[in-house]
């Protein structure tokens, strides 16, 4: 609604008095997902709201979207919460860990009812006798990845006599710009980044996989 543009204009003006100029656009950009939701809600006639994003402004604008018309908001989240967790109200949340559940809790969410899909409860040991004498590893990154923990993983690769190959595929909005200097700098030649476009592409060659994203 061209009306409400100078609206948005003075409530950014005001925020960037008090906080840098991201943060104002961030305001911006809320406003700007919200009027969209609540037109896309208001013409739709939608029994239930899936999300996988929750403190981002689309998701925030998405969440109180569906809330106006009164349409039940399911959160589908793909790792643990960073906080500060937006206050929003789910009906239902699913979470991989009673941890994050916690978390969303304690940030002061409204959740009906909380469904864990756990990594420890679907825990299965690796049966050695289904890897190959040589194997191809695989490491498929998440955008923030902590440096110290792949370092460590890539060296032990490399110690074990058995592995012949680590492939390294980051994730497409990686946010570590050192990474290809780090490979380079290991003159390793079973070590390389992996330069395919799809996940199916890589998995072909790997016998067995580090996953730190959801894609995996």
């Amino acid at each position: 609604n061209l009306r409400s543009i100078p609206r948005v204009y003075k409530i950014a003006r005001r925020m960037h008095l008090r906080f840098d100029s991201f943060k104002a656009m961030r305001v911006i950009e809320l406003l700007g997902y919200y009027a969209r939701y609540v037109d896309l809600f208001r013409r739709g006639n939608f029994a239930l709201a899936v999300t996988s994003n929750h403190s981002n402004p689309h998701g925030i604008a998405f969440n109180l979207a569906a809330q106006k018309f009164g349409v039940p908001v399911v959160l589908i989240s793909h790792g643990m919460p960073v906080r500060p967790v937006a206050r929003l109200n789910y009906a239902l949340a699913v979470v991989h860990c009673e941890a994050a559940a916690r978390i969303y809790l304690d940030e002061g969410c409204q959740i009906g009812r909380v469904l864990t899909h756990g990594r420890k409860r679907d825990y299965v040991a690796l049966r050695d006798d289904r890897l190959p004498a040589q194997i191809n590893a695989g490491i498929f990154l998440c955008k923030d990845v902590i440096e110290s923990r792949l370092k460590t993983l890539v060296e032990n690769l490399l110690a074990n006599e058995r592995v012949a190959r680590i492939l390294i595929r980051p994730h497409p909005k990686n946010l570590w710009r050192n990474l290809d200097t780090w490979i380079a700098s290991r003159q390793d030649e079973r070590l390389s980044r992996s330069s395919r476009s799809t996940v199916r592409d890589d998995m072909k060659d790997l016998h067995l996989v580090f996953g730190g994203n959801s894609s995996v």
